[in-house]
């Protein structure tokens, strides 16, 4: 499977986000069943690892706090793994309709962590 670069993506952290969750989906996609195994992974390798920190450092420098930057890391992960399960369960190829549904739902989270930072910017 796809591992984490060993420098980080390029962009703000938005999209760094949207950069490794699409590697992480393509790496799952590349392999049967691979998102189901990799949601059974209980021990993350170092490679998941530094880019989970990357992923955290980065909406921490946008003003998240350290509890709102892991679970907005979390998330995108958590919905990376259930997209792609669900992708792979119904045994269809990927193509335009699913690659634009999965961006579309990104963004939705996307969306929302940004909205939690300029929350949180605006807070006295």
């Amino acid at each position: 499977m796809e591992t984490a670069p060993d420098t980080p993506p390029e962009g703000d952290w938005a999209e760094q986000l949207r950069q490794i969750a699409g590697s992480m989906r393509r790496g799952m996609l590349a392999h049967r069943d691979g998102a189901r195994l990799m949601a059974t992974l209980t021990v993350p390798g170092d490679a998941a690892v530094t880019a989970f920190q990357r992923l955290v450092d980065q909406l921490r420098r946008a003003g998240a706090t350290p509890d709102a930057a892991v679970v907005g890391v979390d998330t995108v992960i958590c919905y990376v793994n259930g997209f792609t399960i669900e992708e792979q369960a119904r045994g269809g190829a990927p193509g335009e309709r699913r690659d634009k549904g999965f961006a579309a739902g990104l963004e939705l989270i996307v969306h929302g962590i940004a909205a939690r930072l300029l929350a949180s910017a605006n807070d006295p």
